[in-house]
């Protein structure tokens, strides 16, 4: 092994995981280092002979000490180039952050300069269920997507006070809209397909202040319905009770086995619209029956329209840049015997607790 301190050092180098240009910087340093020494330990050792002052010599670290006295500035060399391996061996252990700091190299990255994490985004829902392109679709429970709001009946004509129109269904669906990611500025929604748009819709303000008691013939709620919007990425708070609701909207107008599902429901039962409280328990259990068939033919021409739909997601970053992304919902295989059967228990309970909404939409992530 050679006795030289830089030819060790340089050796340790070698065993040492980390840029190629860095043991030399270290050596360059070291080089610069061991010329200064000599510099102050040649000026040193003149001072001691001018005075008549002697140095004690110090032992060498690479070989057994010598009978003959041992120069200052060899002694003081080497000890110092110990203690700098020493202590440059320590700080590349640590990683290069400490390295730069340790030894004021130039060019390398400090410790506070963490790289900035890359732009992304997913959609929530997906995302939650851990899906991605390559694992396919994911099931959404109804918390991320369910039907809210619901409505069938003949059109309304204000000009005659009456309802001569033909038979119209209104259907609205929550759909869990967060998304999650990096360095997002804002997020555009546009809902492409046919007899489908976003509802929007938000409690007014009156509303709002009169503690859930609005006065007669005041507005709850202030709504529109486009294809699309936009919201930026820190008004996503789902609690908020002014929030934003964003509704997957369906209007359409019944026909063919539609309409006809909808004549039976109403010949079913004297009480066309809801069971009366002077109905017998018979007349009850027919109504919701019936109430039940109609509900899955309407839950069934819903599905094959949201199944043509996709939802595509732009979202735009902090620096500028966009990224899209674009989902599908589709129903599930056993669709009608998995809502036929919830149909059938939803009015079975006391009415205390509300039976377990079933698996009924997979959301996809597809090509644009």
């Amino acid at each position: 092994m050679s006795t030289d301190p830089l030819d060790r050092y340089q050796s340790m180098m070698h065993d040492t995981h980390v840029p190629a240009h860095l043991p030399d910087q270290v050596l360059e340093q070291a080089r610069a280092r061991l010329a200064a020494d000599k510099a102050e330990s040649a000026a040193a050792s003149c001072g001691a002979r001018e005075t008549g002052t002697t140095r004690s010599p110090l032992p060498s670290i690479s070989a057994p000490a010598r009978e003959t006295t041992a120069s200052p500035v060899f002694s003081v060399k080497r000890s110092r180039m110990k203690g700098f391996a020493v202590a440059a061996c320590t700080v590349l252990a640590l990683g290069l952050g400490g390295t730069a700091i340790a030894l004021g190299l130039p060019g390398l990255v400090g410790s506070n300069d963490i790289p900035a994490a890359a732009n992304s985004f997913q959609l929530a829902a997906f995302a939650d269920e851990g899906g991605t392109p390559a694992n396919g679709p994911v099931t959404l429970s109804s918390e991320d997507f369910t039907l809210m709001r619901a409505s069938t009946g003949p059109l309304f004509d204000a000009e005659t006070d009456s309802y001569p129109g033909p038979i119209v269904a209104s259907r609205a669906y929550n759909l869990n809209l967060t998304c999650s990611g990096e360095n997002i500025a804002s997020i555009t929604y546009e809902l492409q397909g046919e007899g489908v748009s976003f509802n929007n819709w938000q409690l007014t303000s009156e509303y709002l202040e009169s503690n859930g008691e609005p006065e007669v013939g005041t507005a709850v709620t202030n709504s529109n319905q486009d294809s699309t919007f936009t919201v930026d990425y820190h008004d996503q708070d789902m609690s908020a009770i002014d929030r934003v609701h964003h509704e997957i909207c369906l209007n359409y107008v019944l026909e063919g086995s539609d309409r006809q599902a909808w004549d039976e429901f109403q010949a079913s039962t004297a009480q066309p619209r809801v069971p009366r409280d002077n109905m017998t328990e018979e007349e009850i259990a027919a109504w919701n029956e019936a109430s039940d068939k109609f509900e899955l033919v309407l839950g069934q021409h819903d599905a094959e329209i949201i199944s043509q739909a996709k939802i595509v997601i732009t979202a735009t970053f902090n620096d500028g840049t966009t990224a899209a992304k674009t989902y599908r919902l589709a129903p599930v295989d056993n669709f009608e015997q998995a809502y036929s059967t919830y149909l059938a228990t939803r009015f079975s309970t006391d009415g205390t607790t509300e039976p377990n909404r079933p698996i009924l939409y997979t959301l996809e992530e597809v090509a644009g």
